[in-house]
């Protein structure tokens, strides 16, 4: 009789078996919360937050579908009225606002889903003893993306959610400065003067009051706060960035199975460093930020792409942290006069012309410092 004994199944590969006990990744767990908000969460193991998460972004998808459908409405009754020879009616600023604010919602739970995802997935790697993950690519673009997740990512969620907590409420403040857009919009559609003109001039007068409108809300003081909350995460997470790098030269090192011991530190401040790194890789697990990479000119341009994200970040990172706040202090002066004199009406914004250039000049300015130093001086110290 042939033999029905079945045979045992065959043990898994060794590609199947590292699949399955590969570690959660904070890396991976922002980006599976910016596609979907939720699956960070699930995926960091926090399933029932995960699942709550994306119940919010339903019932926040389904209020901002409704509020849009009730906005367009409002509009094209306008619209056919004007047509029709009627003034062109007023958008009500009750439902002005509750369509801004069902998008804020909709933003606001995709921001909280990467920040969540990032803190949980973090905290898991803690509780299995596995060793933690500081990237400075990835920490200046989670800051950067939202702001906040940078600090959760370096295990200061508490902070994160501080700069969370502050962006969200400021990127609220901007809805008066779009709700005052719409009404001069509405009211340079309503002029007669304008519109019985010939299309050159009419599309030539529109196209200079859309650009002066929209400088008006690129500069207002909403916006402006807006810009520097995040530049600030951004800059705060690059100096925790290279404090973490510079602790790391006082920490012990595993080279050829063998533990490596570092100088003691010769001055206070650098026992205080060495003692708060030790501090955090028992407490938290943490690893020195990853260069990067070997090659100088590629790191030239991560600092050239730091300085993108962040005017002054670069600097941060090369260690120069007192030249990086000063330079970006100076990309925000510019904004923030022109923001005061656009506010206050002691300037047209047709006349600015050249100034609202000018953040942008400096910004370029800064990247370049960044590259141009690291190549020239940065790279040949003995750090």
């Amino acid at each position: 009789m042939p033999d029905q004994t079945k045979a045992a199944p065959a043990a898994p590969g060794p590609a199947k078996a590292q699949k399955q006990d590969r570690p959660v990744s904070a890396h991976r767990a922002f980006l599976y919360a910016m596609a979907l908000p939720g699956w960070g969460e699930w995926y960091a193991g926090r399933k029932q937050l995960g699942a709550a998460t994306f119940g919010l972004l339903c019932l926040a998808l389904l209020w901002f579908t409704w509020m849009f459908v009730l906005y367009i409405t409002d509009m094209m009754q306008g619209l056919q009225g004007a047509l029709l020879g009627l003034p062109l009616a007023e958008v009500s600023p009750n439902l002005f606002y509750l369509f801004g604010a069902s998008g804020h919602s909709l933003y606001v739970v995709w921001m909280w889903a990467m920040l969540a995802g990032v803190q949980y997935a973090r905290e898991r790697r803690v509780h299995e003893n596995l060793p933690g993950q500081r990237s400075s690519i990835w920490g200046l673009v989670m800051a950067w993306v939202c702001p906040g997740c940078g600090h959760a990512y370096q295990g200061k969620a508490a902070l994160g959610y501080l700069f969370f907590g502050a962006y969200s409420v400021i990127a609220l403040c901007i809805l008066p400065v779009y709700f005052q857009f719409s009404r001069d919009l509405k009211a340079m559609l309503g002029d007669q003067d304008i519109l019985m003109g010939n299309t050159h001039t009419v599309v030539s007068v529109m196209l200079n009051a859309l650009g002066e409108l929209s400088m008006r809300v690129d500069f207002s003081p909403a916006s402006l706060f807006k810009v520097v909350l995040r530049s600030l995460a951004v800059a705060d997470t690059a100096i925790m960035l290279y404090a973490a790098k510079q602790a790391a030269k006082y920490l012990p090192s595993q080279a050829g199975g063998q533990t490596e011991e570092r100088p003691a530190p010769k001055t206070r401040a650098e026992a205080m460093v060495a003692e708060a790194a030790r501090h955090e890789q028992r407490v938290q697990g943490t690893l020195p930020p990853v260069p990067w990479h070997k090659r100088p000119f590629v790191q030239a341009l991560g600092y050239w792409g730091a300085s993108w994200l962040c005017p002054g970040a670069g600097q941060m990172l090369q260690g120069r942290g007192v030249l990086g706040w000063v330079l970006l202090g100076l990309y925000f002066l510019p904004s923030a006069a022109l923001s005061a004199v656009l506010h206050l009406d002691l300037i047209d914004p047709s006349s600015v012309g050249w100034l609202a250039h000018t953040p942008g000049i400096v910004k370029w300015a800064v990247m370049f410092e960044a590259l141009i130093w690291w190549l020239w001086i940065g790279n040949n110290r003995d750090e």
